[in-house]
């Protein structure tokens, strides 16, 4: 296996030990969420090399995440953050293992729920363990920033233009935008809300409109969001219109 570490990962649960706060428990969620971690199993078939020379699995390999035990005899799926976490465990090189996404890792959550507390994030080290229950309402509420936001008569946003290196992300709004004739326009804001971090906030211009292409665009989005939340609303709104008016889009057909 190459070489693997997921440095965001690290630096969060780094900060959620020296002072667990909601700020430190929210980054950490958003390294989760956006990023890959090392994951020990074992599978019924190997992997074999394609046209390119990547090692490809078939589709009907079967794959099982190896657990461990605490001390109370609780059972863990164990994940790590580099290739040196896992040498902690796993002292020989004797396991294989799969650098794996969260969405990987949400259907054997769901499968082993019953059976195994939830997974253990560098156990021998920072060692942070995260539910099965409290993985899957990440999961619901990750689900709920990607639908269409419903604005009261009275709603008004406090947004600024995107702060940083966006590029990516653009380009990928861009790129969507692009490939569905729907999108007539999008627009790219960062919405401050007090006391908590801040957000991505798109305005689509969309005809006919399809909320399921606000799924489409966070999806894609997700691994360029840099660990923030993303919110959309239709450009037809009063609110939409307003900021759609005042703001220059950064995709229109």
């Amino acid at each position: 296996m190459k070489t693997f570490k997921n440095t965001e990962m690290k630096k969060a649960i780094v900060a959620l030990r020296q002072n667990e706060n909601a700020l430190t428990i929210q980054q950490m969620n958003d390294a989760l969420i956006t990023g890959q971690l090392l994951a020990p199993a074992q599978w019924d078939k190997a992997p074999e090399a394609d046209e390119n020379g990547q090692m490809v699995f078939a589709p009907d390999t079967k794959f099982q995440l190896l657990v461990i035990a605490d001390d109370q005899g609780n059972y863990y799926f164990p994940a790590f953050t580099s290739m040196e976490e896992l040498k902690k465990w796993d002292h020989n090189n004797e396991t294989e293992s799969l650098i794996m996404t969260f969405e990987q890792f949400l259907p054997f959550i769901e499968m082993s729920k019953d059976d195994v507390v939830g997974i253990v994030v560098d156990p021998y080290s920072e060692n942070v363990p995260l539910t099965c229950q409290y993985i899957l309402d990440l999961n619901k509420d990750r689900m709920k920033d990607l639908t269409e936001h419903h604005v009261t008569s009275d709603e008004r946003f406090n947004l600024r233009e995107p702060v940083g290196n966006v590029e990516e992300l653009k380009d990928n709004l861009i790129a969507v935008g692009q490939a569905h004739q729907e999108i007539k326009a999008i627009y790219l804001k960062e919405r401050l809300v007090k006391g908590q971090p801040s957000h991505w906030f798109i305005v689509v211009d969309m005809q006919p409109e399809n909320p399921k292409l606000f799924q489409v665009l966070g999806e894609s989005s997700r691994p360029f969001a840099k660990g923030k939340g993303i919110e959309f609303l239709f450009a037809s709104t009063p609110e939409g219109q307003r900021i759609a008016h005042h703001s220059q889009a950064i995709y229109a057909e």
